[in-house]
């Protein structure tokens, strides 16, 4: 009875239509109850969440900057500021799999991982998630689901 929000959070993986069908989802759960009270967000990685990850990856050190180089030089690109360049292929090893990739710039470690959307500012979430969906996302949050918990900074 006190559900507000429901976040409707997919991989696009090689299907853009899955849009079309959250926002279907959206709509219908709208039409079918009458009822606006619970926001519902919509938000489609693409490729996978782990470039939304990636988009906020900003190195700490020298080692991670050495990481990071390594996968420029692996991939031909900044899989930072490019990673809706990577690619959701079945193997995860591949060189342009962005889990691989995220392994390789977080260590696989979760505490790291967790900082690159923690730490990193919008803006700059905002900024490199132009094409990968995160910005896109941020957008429906600060328009649907901000205005649930109170004011809104501007910004």
């Amino acid at each position: 009875p006190d559900l507000k929000a429901v976040l409707l959070i997919r991989d696009r993986d090689k299907q853009p239509e899955r849009r079309d069908g959250l926002e279907q989802a959206r709509n219908e759960v709208h039409r079918n109850t009458n009822d606006e009270a619970v926001t519902i967000v919509v938000g489609l990685a693409v490729v996978e969440r782990e470039s939304w990850v990636i988009s906020g990856f900003e190195t700490q050190d020298d080692g991670e900057s050495a990481k990071l180089q390594a996968e420029i030089r692996r991939i031909g690109f900044d899989p930072c500021s490019k990673s809706h360049d990577l690619t959701a292929d079945k193997d995860d090893t591949a060189d342009h799999s962005p889990k691989r990739v995220l392994s390789s710039l977080s260590g696989g470690n979760w505490d790291r991982e967790r900082r690159c959307w923690t730490e990193t500012s919008l803006d700059r979430l905002r900024e490199r998630g132009g094409e990968n969906g995160l910005a896109a996302y941020l957008k429906e949050v600060r328009e649907r689901l901000a205005p649930l918990i109170g004011h809104v900074a501007e910004g």
